[in-house]
């Protein structure tokens, strides 16, 4: 049977528990309490993620064959203040090619598409619903996610400057839906010297190609997220 061998790119955070990413396929990773079990995740999320693709994207390959893993690069998270400093890997140097670009502007809004659809239908009630308190809202899981979409869509400028997402107008939807189309437009407008450049933001090290990979992780983290929630909701 045909084997197909990925590298990983391990975060281990202070609290232990590991994130596990395919650089080579953005938004392909896994979240686990060490790293074993991250990467034991990570094998199942691989056809998953060529399924996803594929539900995006009918010339997409469906995954067939075993899927080896291989650690290439591990790097612990540490904190500077109230800030995470998360990992610059090897490839985050790498200039992003006009290609590279245009595939993770496609991943963006293929994450984006999922997230659309599974709040459109959302009522006020839904939207603001919490099974306690110590768990966020739909409300909250996404206007942090715009906030973050801000925060990242800026971070290759000397000075950046984030407005706060509450300042902005609309429904919390309809201000992440504005806040992602004009990081869209940011990205793809991006020069031959801004998809090479590297900048440092509180000891943080990020390119272009790390900003695309994490926007897509985060935006199909927040929809995990709400499924889950909203399967919460709906066993009550």
């Amino acid at each position: 049977m045909l084997q197909v061998t990925y590298q990983v790119f391990v975060e281990t955070y202070p609290s232990g528990n590991v994130t596990a990413h395919i650089l080579e396929l953005p938004g392909c990773f896994a979240n686990g309490a060490d790293e074993a079990q991250a990467l034991a995740y990570l094998q199942v999320v691989v056809p998953d993620y060529f399924r996803w693709l594929s539900m995006q994207d009918a010339d997409t390959p469906t995954m067939s064959g075993e899927v080896a893993l291989v650690v290439a690069e591990r790097f612990t998270v540490t904190t500077d203040g109230m800030r995470e400093v998360r990992a610059f890997f090897t490839p985050d140097a790498v200039p992003l090619s006009e290609d590279d670009l245009g595939w993770g502007l496609a991943l963006m809004s293929y994450a984006h598409i999922d997230l659309q659809q599974i709040t459109r239908d959302l009522s006020i009630e839904q939207m603001d619903y919490q099974p306690d308190p110590q768990h966020r809202s739909i409300t909250h899981i996404i206007d942090a996610l715009a906030q973050n979409e801000l925060w990242l869509a800026v971070r290759l400028e000397e000075s950046p400057a984030i407005p706060f997402i509450g300042d902005l107008p609309g429904s919390p939807l309809a201000r992440y839906d504005a806040v992602h189309e004009q990081a869209m437009l940011m990205i793809s407008g991006a020069t031959a010297e801004q998809r090479a450049v590297i900048r440092e933001q509180h000891g943080e090290h990020w390119s272009l190609r790390k900003v695309l990979r994490r926007s897509i992780q985060r935006e199909r983290e927040a929809t995990e997220q709400i499924a889950i929630l909203l399967g919460q909701m709906h066993s009550h």
